[in-house]
């Protein structure tokens, strides 16, 4: 690892000086945004050689209540009623979108959220055509699932506006 300063001005600017081989340092907990880096290295005669800049997009941590963990994450389903109705839908938070499956019973659609999470609420939104039950369940492999730990057997409507 290596120094960190910070100066103070309109950006923050980080340098960090690596005194360690291999030369690499680890750049944690920093704030999402987009960042424009670059490596510079100065030889024995204090000649400095910059490297490109290159773009970097850093994207939130770790989720936090609240946090969409499905949001665009790969999703499938046991059918589709067409493209124009994918089970990438259900997870875009586009209220425009939406997965229909084939006019089945037993149907179902999963998203892969990437890693284990303890899931506290599952939150369920549906057009005029909806199901009787929802089940839901979790599984670490997306072939073995769990005796789902939420049953929802009544469901009404969705509420509608009124004029």
């Amino acid at each position: 690892m290596g120094r960190s300063r910070t100066s103070s001005s309109t950006r923050t600017r980080r340098s960090w000086e690596v005194t360690t081989r291999p030369r690499t340092f680890d750049w944690t907990d920093v704030p999402a945004g987009i960042y424009r880096i670059y490596a510079a290295a100065a030889d024995s005669r204090g000649s400095l050689v910059r490297s490109k800049t290159a773009t970097v997009t850093v994207t939130s941590g770790p989720p936090q209540p609240g946090d969409n963990l499905a949001l665009n994450r790969p999703a499938f389903a046991s059918s589709v009623e067409s493209s124009a109705f994918l089970p990438g839908y259900a997870f875009d938070a586009s209220i425009t979108t939406r997965w229909s499956s084939q006019f089945l019973d037993d149907q179902s659609i999963s998203v892969d959220l990437g890693q284990p999470f303890q899931i506290r609420s599952v939150v369920l939104r549906w057009e005029a055509a909806y199901a009787t039950r929802y089940e839901i369940g979790t599984s670490n492999d997306g072939a073995t699932w769990s005796r789902p730990f939420m049953s929802i057997r009544r469901v009404m409507a969705a509420p509608k506006r009124l004029r």
